[in-house]
């Protein structure tokens, strides 16, 4: 797929159309292995309606991507027996109108290829890799782009919402109104991925939160038989919607992706809940989606997409950009956000810190980012945590620093720590940690966690340029030379005529013991 996409833009076909037409097969080819239409229709179409040359292949995909957006009763009368055969997907993914691309034997094999993988299985990973696999390692650096595994995934979004969730879950396994409470309040949560990639974060939220609803379905219909059997429509079952999952992304091919990759998690989430429940929501024709938004995070006001609520939940993993490899242009967003003019060295990750608690402001939420592990070392720790404990949040949860790890291809070679915000949570904050760097973590409860990620009192050190006593003196070069026994002799005239590199000072020190 990633060599398919190289291939379309070496053709002249432009980034946003190469972006569709790609993720439109990306659906067809998940479609052909898990039920949404005939097994291997897809892969059918492809070898029996177009020539080996390729030379028509581009048109023939155009036809079907078109009848895809019509009802059947709505074709053409004449059109291509094959092609009736396909079912109504809708305009979600299908509706916009592109240009025909150009395709030759080369591609036509690659994609023929493509056919013979398992798609109906599919993990998230297939998509932040097919990402990360398309743009080059200068690119992906110089916007701080890294794929998330779900191992890493996991270590935001459990103790940030799924812990709770499942241990209520497991008090209430015995209590018909309480797994209906747990259901209800699952349905009001909201999501956010501000800096959301190709989605993995949103597919595994999503993912986990049905695994977690068919579990509450199932035992409901244990502890109460006839609960389902009036049902004539399973979605009416649901309260965890692709509606309620949101994100941000600046670039249009990742957020595409992760646009259609909700579909495709949603599909298995329903295929579960059928053979589980013998019942679950028809996918076609495509109805409920995620809302992805396309467009720079640190620049848009994040409550025009998602209104601000104690029932939201932010994560994330921003962008990984030091302070030294920042540029101008990010620089300025920062100053911007913090309203400083001297951000020192605040990484481009704090603009999301900063932007979190603005965008709650006096609201209770929780919030949750992967983070450079330099933003809780030295001088960006008051800068960065002391605006975040003065508005009232509080950490619950982080992750010392640990190994970044990716099966993509040109992983990031980092060290990371998350960190998990909120204002109300009443339970012990907890802490992992890690003594092998790419290993597992241990977890240990703590009274407090502190800016330093320490479970010790919330200190923060700022630098200082002048003495904790007022009785002390200022100390001057001068002063601490003289301390260290050095004695500067009087000025000397450095003769023009000497070489540059010997006129740097008029002082020079003498090595001679101070008499």
């Amino acid at each position: 797929m990633a060599s398919l996409y190289e291939e379309l833009e070496k053709s002249g076909y432009d980034e946003h159309q190469s972006s569709i037409f790609l993720v439109r097969t990306l659906f067809a080819l998940f479609a052909d292995d898990s039920g949404l239409w005939e097994r291997d229709l897809f892969l059918e179409y492809l070898e029996t309606r177009t020539s080996p040359d390729g030379s028509d292949l581009g048109a023939a995909l155009a036809v079907l991507y078109q009848a895809l957006n019509k009802p059947t009763e709505k074709r053409l009368s004449k059109a291509d027996e094959m092609i009736q055969r396909f079912p109504y997907v809708n305009g979600s993914v299908f509706g916009e109108t592109i240009e025909i691309p150009y395709f030759d034997k080369t591609m036509r094999d690659k994609l023929i290829a493509a056919c013979f993988f398992n798609w109906g299985e599919i993990s998230p990973a297939i998509f932040g890799s097919l990402f990360q696999a398309v743009k080059s390692r200068d690119a992906r650096r110089a916007l701080g782009e890294h794929y998330t595994t779900e191992t890493n995934i996991l270590k935001v979004i459990e103790p940030l919402f799924l812990d709770e969730l499942r241990q209520r879950f497991i008090d209430n396994q015995h209590n018909v109104r309480g797994l209906r409470k747990l259901q209800q309040d699952m349905g009001q949560l909201r999501f956010l991925d501000p800096a959301c990639g190709c989605g993995n974060f949103l597919i595994v939220a999503y993912r986990e939160m049905r695994n977690l609803e068919l579990k509450i379905l199932k035992r409901l219909q244990e502890l109460d038989p006839s609960s389902a059997q009036m049902v004539l429509d399973a979605s009416q079952l649901l309260q965890v919607r692709m509606t309620s999952f949101y994100g941000i992304e600046l670039e249009e091919w990742p957020a595409t992706i992760a646009q259609t990759a909700m579909f495709l998690v949603d599909h298995q989430a329903n295929q579960d809940m059928a053979l589980t429940l013998g019942l679950a929501p028809d996918m076609l024709p495509l109805v409920d989606s995620s809302h992805i938004l396309v467009g720079n995070a640190l620049q848009t006001d994040w409550s025009q997409l998602l209104p601000a609520s104690e029932n939201v939940c932010v994560f994330g993993n921003p962008p990984f950009l030091g302070h030294a490899t920042r540029n101008e242009e990010q620089a300025a967003e920062l100053r911007q956000i913090w309203a400083r003019d001297d951000i020192g060295r605040l990484d481009y990750v704090t603009g999301w810190y900063k932007k979190a608690i603005d965008y709650f402001g006096d609201i209770s939420g929780r919030w949750a980012f992967v983070s450079t592990n330099s933003i809780v070392q030295g001088e960006p720790v008051p800068a960065l945590f002391g605006p975040m404990f003065s508005a009232g949040w509080c950490i619950r949860f982080a992750h010392r620093t640990f190994a970044w790890t990716s099966e993509a291809p040109g992983a990031a070679a980092v060290h990371c720590a998350v960190i998990g915000f909120d204002r109300t949570t009443k339970s012990a904050a907890r802490l992992f940690s890690y003594s092998d760097l790419r290993g597992a973590p241990t977890e240990e409860p703590a009274k407090a966690i502190n800016g330093y990620l320490a479970d010790a009192p919330n200190v923060l050190v700022d630098q200082r340029r002048t003495p904790l006593s007022p009785d002390l003196p200022r100390w001057s070069l001068a002063t601490c030379l003289e301390m260290a026994g050095i004695c500067l002799s009087p000025p000397r005239i450095i003769p023009r005529s000497w070489p540059t590199p010997m006129r740097r000072s008029t002082y020079v020190a003498s090595s001679e013991p101070r008499s």
